[in-house]
């Protein structure tokens, strides 16, 4: 059965900020976008991140008590770099969840930049973690699981889809001949007949 990756579950559609550009643009930016983080570049090599918590640090701690106009001014002088956290943990592509997840946990991070061959290909929140738990627990009884001692994994089957079918802890598509012999096998082993004569002499060995 195929692991899971963070390939699985990434963003790919990526918004990014350069060094270079200033906070105003990048709390703007998250807000159009709806997201919480942003990738920060130079020269197309990622070099930190920056995130809502960090322009509300700078907020109190330099814009204590200004108008509008004035918190704006100083917004548009500061640039990503000087606010951004540098001190990035990445994970690849082919990172299995499991990792991803517990350095989240561990690190207490909300998010994760998805480096490959040392460009920005995808970014990994916390979010989209939750929303992988959330189509398992939607999707498992409509994928009809039947773990028959492989240890399949509902997670696989969301994200390949409700209509994936697992037989013996491998994906199957529904109707495929080898998801039908499977099935078939395991509906006839349970339906074994038990045999009187034996089960007459075992229950005789066993009275005192």
């Amino acid at each position: 059965m195929r692991k899971l990756t963070i390939r699985d579950i990434m963003s790919t559609d990526l918004v990014t900020l350069d060094h270079t550009e200033s906070i105003e643009l990048a709390e703007e930016t998250m807000r159009a976008a709806r997201i919480h983080h942003l990738p920060v570049l130079e020269e197309g090599r990622l070099v930190g991140m920056v995130a809502q918590s960090d322009i509300l640090r700078a907020q109190v701690s330099v814009f204590a008590e200004l108008s509008q106009s004035e918190d704006r001014a100083i917004k548009q002088r500061i640039a990503a770099r000087e606010v951004m956290s540098t001190s990035l943990r990445t994970v690849g592509p082919d990172t299995s969840l499991l990792e991803a997840a517990k350095i989240l946990a561990d690190h207490e991070y909300s998010s994760l930049p998805v480096v490959e061959d040392g460009e920005l290909v995808g970014i990994v929140t916390e979010r989209d973690f939750l929303h992988l738990v959330i189509r398992a627990l939607e999707d498992e009884p409509k994928a009809r699981l039947d773990v028959l001692g492989g240890g399949a994994d509902p997670l696989v089957a969301a994200v390949n889809g409700p209509e994936t079918v697992v037989w013996d802890g491998s994906l199957r598509k529904p109707g495929s001949q080898e998801g039908i012999r499977n099935e078939e096998r395991s509906r006839s082993s349970s339906n074994i007949r038990e045999d009187p004569v034996a089960t007459a002499s075992c229950r005789s060995r066993t009275k005192p």
